[in-house]
């Protein structure tokens, strides 16, 4: 729930700084981006790192897939996105 609340929160604190500040919207856009990976991959080191047998091994191995499989998909996902960024 507060994940959510603060994902909602963006888009709101990113149309105020549009309307109000002198910031050109690629920018905005940029820092926005930057700032959103940035807390997401200090999510990462910090919370699945040391929860990572619970939070992935293990339901990775009671649906039956492998690392490999997993990347791979994730990697056709991120690839599929960035071509998507550019249509």
């Amino acid at each position: 729930l507060l994940g959510s609340v603060m994902h909602s929160l963006t888009y709101v604190m990113n149309e105020a700084i549009m309307i109000h500040e002198a910031v050109p919207y690629k920018a905005n856009c940029g820092i926005s981006g930057i700032v959103g990976c940035s807390i997401f991959l200090l999510w990462q080191l910090v919370y699945t790192r040391s929860n990572y047998e619970q939070v992935v091994n293990y339901p990775m191995e009671e649906a039956g897939t492998t690392l490999t499989v997993a990347a791979t998909i994730l990697f056709a996902f991120a690839f599929s996105n960035f071509i998507h960024s550019f249509c």
